[in-house]
């Protein structure tokens, strides 16, 4: 990277592994079987090298930033060296016509079908029409370049950040405190404002249907599609969230969430449970830094525990090693979560409660493979846990 007065240049080469299985190869079988409704297919690894990798793929990047104390005009450019038209460009203007009351940011991406297959495109506009509140809306396109990834597994098969989607998002925020921001990755531990309150609404229309994901087993070396060649439904999704941090009674911090809308499960609908659930998450913590804290969750009708906390304290539960219950859609009826944490210095004592129940009444088309999910254990129809945890920093 280099910059200048009002410019800055980067330029990135990166490399990874990238698995990749031919499926159309004749020495790969794939099969399907009526009686347990998916296809199954096995595969013959690559012999060199002896791994499940074939080749290492490179990647390079030009970036450049031209530059003002209010505006920006940015570009890209990556050449991936599979194949000569495998291109990723993209754009993004930033620009604040009115400084600290009006800004706008504008951004187009374009990749070919192995660095992404996507186009998308949005538009971004956030009013501060006061120093502690900020109004945004954002418009947001996106669909593949190149049909479904079905048969291009460089990839993997099912890619949300390609699907096609037409987004609509808006937010207010309240923050006296702005070098803080509540919008950031780690605002519960660094927000200091007296009081900070966001509230967001997301509408997403997914208008066509996925890929289905394929599961590869590459000790076994086989793969499983369910559900024949069509993955997630069409849907019209929303979301809408509350998030407050007080420090009024400081150096005690209050941390308050609530999160509700509609979610879609993960696998394809013709072996979800329920293809999508309406869900209802609240949060609430009460800590002393360096001291303790106290904090409860509890959730209705939803499959995955939102990621409360900050980058090093994220509120840890899984109802089963695989994630099933939001893969195939399994609600939970209700769960509930009870924290205590004690900090000793470096070191650290927490209790947790932890209860999740299972609704088992589902629609005549599930229950078959309902009880294939028993038979392997990855069903629990209630679950009681509690857990006595010592923690050490170095």
């Amino acid at each position: 990277m280099k910059s200048f007065k009002f410019l800055e240049a980067t330029l990135m080469y990166k490399q990874r592994t990238v698995p990749q299985l031919d499926l159309s190869d004749p020495d790969n079988i794939l099969t399907y079987d009526p009686d347990k409704g998916y296809v199954e297919g096995k595969f013959n690894p690559p012999q060199y090298p002896n791994v499940r990798y074939i080749y290492d793929d490179k990647i390079i990047a030009f970036d450049i930033k031209i530059k003002t104390y209010y505006h920006s005009l940015q570009f890209e450019i990556a050449k991936y060296d599979v194949k000569e038209d495998y291109l990723y460009y993209g754009a993004k203007i930033d620009t604040s016509p009115f400084p600290y009351f009006l800004n706008l940011i504008l951004m187009y991406e374009n990749a070919d079908k192995y660095a992404g297959n996507k186009k998308e495109y949005s538009g971004e506009i956030k009013i501060k029409p006061i120093r502690s509140f900020v109004v945004s809306a954002k418009y947001l396109y996106r669909a593949p370049q190149y049909g479904p990834l079905f048969d291009n597994l460089l990839t993997p098969p099912l890619v949300y950040e390609n699907r096609e989607a037409t987004v609509y998002s808006g937010s207010i925020i309240f923050d006296p405190t702005i070098p803080t921001s509540l919008a950031h990755w780690n605002a519960n531990f660094m927000e200091d404002a007296p009081i900070a309150i966001k509230l967001e609404y997301n509408y997403t229309d997914y208008p066509t249907y996925t890929d289905n994901p394929v599961e590869f087993d590459w000790d076994a070396n086989k793969y499983i599609i369910y559900g024949g060649d069509k993955g997630l439904y069409p849907c019209k999704l929303h979301n809408f969230n509350i998030k407050l941090i007080s420090n009024y009674f400081s150096p005690y911090k209050v941390i308050i969430y609530f999160d509700t809308g509609l979610k879609q499960a993960l696998w394809s609908t013709s072996v979800a449970m329920v293809p999508w659930t309406e869900n209802y998450s609240s949060f609430i913590k009460l800590e002393k830094e360096n001291d303790f804290s106290v904090s409860a969750m509890f959730l209705i009708d939803d499959w995955e525990i939102p990621s409360i906390g900050p980058y090093n304290e994220i509120w840890v539960f899984k109802t089963n090693p695989y994630d099933y219950n939001k893969k195939i859609g399994i609600p939970w009826d209700y769960y509930i979560g009870a924290c205590i944490v004690k900090f000793l210095g470096s070191s650290s004592i927490e209790l947790k409660y932890q209860r999740i129940i299972i609704d088992k009444d589902f629609d005549d088309p599930y229950e078959n493979y309902m009880t294939a999910i028993q038979r392997k254990d990855m069903l629990k129809e209630e679950m009681n846990e509690l857990s006595l945890t010592y923690k050490v920093r170095f």
